[in-house]
């Protein structure tokens, strides 16, 4: 299928030219999007073109290459008369020394640039652990981009009092990732309060790595305790 740029054309009878100009109709409905979902990466297109009065000239995803001058990863010049852009470039190794890949940032008109990196959230949850048992996937009662139970693989497994291994559907690009979280202690006594904190240890990687993170809860005191309810934010990385 291609484009016809010159139509009608002055020397073909009627006929031909609808037939170029149907081509081009098809041309334009095809590459805008003429439906719901996409067949695969080449043909889903991110607008609604001739799907609906409630879907067409809407966008569906928005689908971009990272920006780059020249080969750098350059924050972009906002267009004349333009007050913010939206727009995604790859990571320096000055700004991520480990992974290096691409990432969404906002920049608006104000002096001197504003410029927001919109940090992606890797991994999430949020779930209920004051059954002093190893959690079921029932009780994640929120999350993102975590091991489902019925995969073999827990999300959430409690291995003692206030120990808690969160598994990651897919692993994450480094483990330089930011985690943060809290949790609500199992008490009476509303001015009770709980410490989250990383597991420690020896090696990175054996409580924080690409596919596993290690959460530990204490009350102030130094004890481990189940929270009520705990959550965390993987970001970045």
């Amino acid at each position: 299928m291609t484009w016809n740029p010159i139509f009608p054309l002055g020397t073909s009878s009627v006929k031909a030219n609808k037939a170029i100009g149907q081509a081009n109709t098809s041309y334009i409905e095809t590459t805008m999007g003429n439906s719901i979902i996409g067949t695969n990466a080449v043909t889903t297109r991110d607008h609604f073109w001739d799907v609906g009065a409630n879907e067409d000239g809407r966008h569906r995803f928005v689908q971009s290459p990272a920006f780059t001058v020249g080969g750098n990863p350059d924050d972009p010049v906002i267009g004349t008369g333009m007050d913010v852009v939206y727009y995604s470039k790859l990571l320096s190794s000055t700004v991520s020394t480990a992974q290096q890949d691409v990432q969404a940032f906002f920049k608006n008109a104000e002096a001197p640039d504003q410029i927001m990196q919109l940090l992606g959230i890797r991994a999430m949850g949020v779930f209920t652990a004051n059954t002093g048992v190893t959690p079921t996937q029932a009780e994640v009662v929120y999350s993102h981009n975590l091991a489902l139970q019925a995969a073999g693989t827990p999300g959430i497994v409690r291995s003692g009092t206030g120990r808690f291994t969160i598994t990651f559907d897919v692993a994450l690009p480094s483990t330089n990732y930011l985690v943060l979280g809290s949790a609500i202690r199992d008490s009476a006594d509303q001015d009770d309060v709980m410490i989250m904190s990383v597991a420690a240890a020896a090696s990175l990687t054996n409580s924080k790595s690409t596919t596993t993170l290690k959460l530990r809860f204490k009350n102030p005191n130094g004890s481990y305790h189940d929270p009520l309810q705990a959550w965390f934010v993987c970001f970045g990385g």
